[in-house]
C-alpha cells in the first residue's frame, strides 16, 4: 500500500456539504397555503388491511394495529373509520362499534 498520497483533493468545503432547495421551485409563499393531503403516504398496505378488516362485519372480528410511535396509527385508523361510517350512512346502514382497546407502551 502506498503511503503519503494527497487526499486533500477529495476534501469537500463545508459550504457544499448540504443542498439548499431554491425558493423559486415552490408555488406557495407559506406552508400554511398548501392543501393538506387526504391520504397517508406510503401506507397503502396498511390502509388495504384496515379496509379489509372493516368490511368484515361479523362479531368477534377485530383490527389490531401496531407500529412505532409517531407513525400515524391513530390518525390512520380514525380517518379510515370516519370514511367507512360516512360511506355506510349514505347507503342507509348504521351499526355500532363495540370495543376500543388502546395500549400505550405495553413493554
Amino acid at each position: 500500500m502506498k503511503q503519503g498520497k494527497d487526499i486533500g483533493k477529495y476534501r469537500v468545503p463545508f459550504e457544499r456539504l448540504r443542498w439548499i432547495c431554491p425558493e423559486n421551485v415552490f408555488q406557495f409563499e407559506c406552508t400554511s397555503d398548501i392543501e393538506p393531503i387526504k391520504e397517508f403516504i406510503g401506507q397503502s398496505r396498511a390502509i388495504d388491511a384496515i379496509n379489509f378488516g372493516l368490511a368484515v362485519e361479523r362479531a368477534g372480528y377485530n383490527l389490531f394495529l401496531t407500529g412505532l410511535t409517531g407513525t400515524g396509527k391513530a390518525a390512520t385508523i380514525k380517518a379510515s373509520l370516519r370514511r367507512f361510517i360516512e360511506e355506510r350512512k349514505t347507503q342507509g346502514i348504521t351499526f355500532d362499534f363495540f370495543d376500543w382497546c388502546y395500549v400505550y407502551n405495553a413493554a
